[in-house]
């Protein structure tokens, strides 16, 4: 492992971004040898790096170093994007419910559960129906 390699991992560890950056700063002038570029994991690397938001590698990977340093933030994001959208999934049902209405996946969930819960309903359709596809 390269010097700046090793550097970029312990300032991770640490989250020192500003030691990361740097670190994957000089990461970037690295020049792997054909030895590094045949072993099984190369491909799967560029692939990823190529992934990342950038023109060069170099700022692909200070762009990483960015993506670390708000990781915190964005998970912090995430849950609560997914707690508003459970508020709003739980709304709905409750409306639907009141209003005695079913959305398409309300009908799809209900035919599964009731095939799987009753197991009487689930034989009688076998016998009704040759196929049936419920997502």
């Amino acid at each position: 492992m390269t010097g700046s390699a090793r550097a970029a991992l312990n300032a991770l560890e640490v989250r020192d971004f500003a030691g990361l950056r740097a670190a994957l700063g000089e990461f970037a002038e690295v020049r792997a040898s054909k030895t590094i570029k045949n072993l099984p994991f190369w491909a799967g690397l560029e692939a990823f790096q190529e992934g990342l938001s950038g023109a060069t590698k170099r700022e692909r990977l200070l762009s990483l170093a960015l993506h670390a340093e708000r990781a915190e933030q964005l998970d912090k994001d995430a849950r609560g994007a997914n707690e508003l959208l459970a508020t709003i999934q739980a709304e709905l049902i409750k409306r639907r419910r009141n209003d005695g209405t079913l959305g398409f996946g309300d009908v799809l969930r209900l035919a599964r559960d009731g095939l799987r819960d009753h197991p009487e309903l689930a034989r009688v359709a076998s016998q009704k129906i040759e196929v049936l596809l419920v997502d």
